[in-house]
């Protein structure tokens, strides 16, 4: 068995993911490539459905959903070989969603993040309910409801604060915006999206994340989106701000 074992095949991970957690020791880290965006983004629902055992669509925070839903679909892989799969980092790029665990043999603290960790998320057109738990809840705005995915944290941001910002500009601004992200709930507002619904102008994106912040809520950009604001205030909030400032 190995420390580190890194998984890039071209298209989806998830024929490999059993054979790569039984070659990594206890205390060692996998680290996950995928390609295969459409489904995972909720593009092609069916495929993401036979592949990663997820219900889904397409949604304004696709891409996070994507990260979540591969998350999830590990961790329940590695809960069926007894192991606790952590995702210590996570992030996506243009094509792909790249995400490292850490693994541990641990059949109650596998048991225990299936029952907490995951759940269901309700897409509310451009906001979204989220439900802890894998029993199929009772709709709140009758939306869809998706998952089961990963509904915690999906990077470790004490782990961010101790990585090399030398490397390059790019990788620093990077670490940067993940470490400041991974500390939001899940998913974000994407703001263009918003203000056309609403017909005003889009405001710019840090002052909304001023606005938010000045009201006591958690806000930051995310990598995943340029206009996406993660914050935990509410879309009725949100949309009281970008009227404010247009």
């Amino acid at each position: 068995r190995v420390d580190y074992i890194d998984l890039d095949p071209f298209g989806s991970p998830a024929p490999y993911i059993d054979s790569f957690l039984r070659a990594v020791r206890g205390g060692g880290v996998i680290g996950v490539t995928a390609t295969d965006t459409p489904p995972l983004f909720g593009i092609y629902p069916d495929k993401l459905h036979r592949f990663y055992g997820i219900w889904g669509k397409k949604t304004p925070f696709h891409k996070e959903f994507g990260i979540r839903s591969l998350i999830s679909f590990i961790t329940r892989v590695a809960a069926r070989l007894d192991l606790l799969a952590t995702p210590i980092l996570s992030y996506g790029r243009e094509h792909y969603i790249r995400v490292f665990f850490r693994i541990r043999k641990s059949p109650s603290l596998s048991s225990h993040a299936i029952k907490t960790s995951l759940g269901w998320v309700e897409c509310c057109n451009d906001s979204w309910i989220t439900h802890k738990g894998l029993e199929i809840p009772e709709r709140e705005c009758n939306g869809m409801l998706m998952g089961p995915i990963w509904l915690e944290k999906i990077s470790d941001p004490e782990l961010i604060g101790k990585m090399d910002r030398s490397l390059s500009d790019e990788l620093k601004v990077l670490l940067d915006q993940l470490s400041l992200e991974s500390n939001g709930p899940p998913f974000y507002y994407v703001l263009d999206r918003i203000c056309s619904r609403l017909k005003v102008r889009t405001p710019k994106i840090n002052e909304v994340i001023i606005k938010l912040r000045e009201r006591g809520f958690f806000s930051s950009r995310t990598h995943l989106e340029p206009l996406g604001v993660k914050t935990n205030a509410s879309i009725k909030e949100v949309e009281e701000i970008i009227e404010e400032l247009s």
